[in-house]
């Protein structure tokens, strides 16, 4: 009997569905067939697989079944394969992203999409499920479970257990930009003066002179001051109620960033600070080479960082911004001194110049808005002041 051009001569016996079949072709060759998906209009996609003999076809399609994770295709979930493929993806990527694919997939994706097999689930229903958590969660949030479905379902094309991505057609949706909040230079300096008692005021000032994240902040280790040069090589973060060290944000944010002489000056007096509460705390005190601790040298916990600063920013009466905003407002005074976009990315660890450009895009057109010159500052010429001569 003809199939496409070939003879099958002899056939295997029957495989149980998804396990795939085998047969010789009309030339001698043994051939292994399975099913990898289904198009959109709900047609099989096969898998065709090829051996000498009926034993290598065999030990192909056992190898290419392994592979692709022995998935039953008729019968694999949506929240089947997420559990496979988040599994898969612990070991490649930091605590914080697993977090954050792990509350999309748990919150949001298994709970509307979880039950629909994975080679059925349509860009309509993807479409659909995005609107309904951006109704329930907000647009960000909705976009990056979009991301989570797109990112697993072409692992899943790779893996060739799925021909198509649903998510892929599906647009993410608009966004509103965070506002950024910036002190006035008054307002800074009021700040400055209310905590400069206060055991973490070198935190704040290391904010405002470098801006670093928190995660940097709390992550830096006096190993990494050297001079009046600062590396950026670990951050330390909250996942899931523990404390977790990490590498930088990007590639880019393993950097090194000149200090200046206040500043120094008050890294020292900080470190005088620590050496004290060391003292006094005696055996009790855990021992590390972090910059920030707390009042016993264990890690500064984030939340309580939190309440701290916003309670500072009360008595200070100044208004209350996120740890964050404190880099934003160091970035406002480089762009106000003129810093060039690829040194303030650099300094940031900004992946790209243009990312920062886009970023303070406000703050560097007020700076494009006083770059105006006049010839007369620079060269000494007579210049009529008549606009008829």
């Amino acid at each position: 009997m003809a199939m496409g051009g070939r003879m099958a001569t002899k056939r295997s016996k029957r495989r149980g569905n998804g396990e795939g079949t085998l047969f010789q072709r009309r030339d001698g060759r043994w051939q292994a067939d399975l099913t990898v998906g289904y198009d959109e209009n709900g047609k099989q996609l096969r898998k065709s697989l090829y051996g000498r003999t009926q034993e290598e076809a065999r030990t192909k399609l056992d190898a290419f079944k392994q592979q692709r994770g022995t998935l039953r295709l008729d019968r694999e979930t949506v929240s089947g394969f997420l559990e496979r493929w988040a599994a898969v993806k612990d070991r490649h990527v930091k605590p914080t992203t697993m977090a954050q694919y792990r509350y999309c997939i748990d919150k949001h994706i298994v709970p509307r999409l979880g039950r629909v097999k994975l080679v059925e689930l349509t860009p309509v229903q993807v479409h659909r499920f995005v609107g309904q958590v951006a109704d329930e969660a907000g647009a960000s949030t909705a976009n990056k479970c979009r991301i989570v479905l797109h990112n697993a379902y072409k692992q899943g094309m790779r893996w060739q257990v799925v021909s198509v991505n649903p998510a892929a057609v599906v647009d993410p949706l608009p966004q509103k930009k965070r506002e950024m909040r910036l002190w006035e230079p008054d307002e800074a300096a009021r700040f400055l003066d209310l905590t400069q008692g206060h055991r973490l005021y070198a935190l704040f000032y290391l904010a405002m002179s470098t801006g670093l994240r928190r995660g940097e902040l709390l992550g830096l280790r006096w190993q990494d001051i050297r001079g009046a040069t600062l590396s950026v090589v670990q951050t330390r973060v909250k996942v899931n109620g523990e404390m977790v060290v990490q590498s930088p944000k990007s590639v880019k944010g393993t950097r090194r960033i000149g200090l200046s002489t206040d500043l120094l000056t008050v890294l020292e007096r900080h470190r005088r600070g620590q050496d004290i509460e060391r003292a006094s705390c005696g055996p009790s005190w855990h021992h590390s080479d972090l910059v920030f601790t707390s009042e016993i040298g264990t890690p500064v916990d984030p939340d309580n960082l939190k309440r701290t600063t916003y309670r500072l920013m009360d008595r200070a009466g100044v208004p209350r911004v996120r740890l964050h905003d404190l880099r934003h407002f160091h970035s406002s005074i480089c762009i106000r001194h003129g810093m060039d976009p690829r040194m303030l990315a650099d300094r940031l660890g900004h992946s790209r110049a243009s990312f920062t450009l886009d970023r303070y895009t406000h703050l560097f057109e007020e700076q494009r808005q006083q770059s105006a010159i006049s010839l007369m500052d620079f060269i000494p010429i007579k210049a009529s002041t008549d606009l008829g001569n």
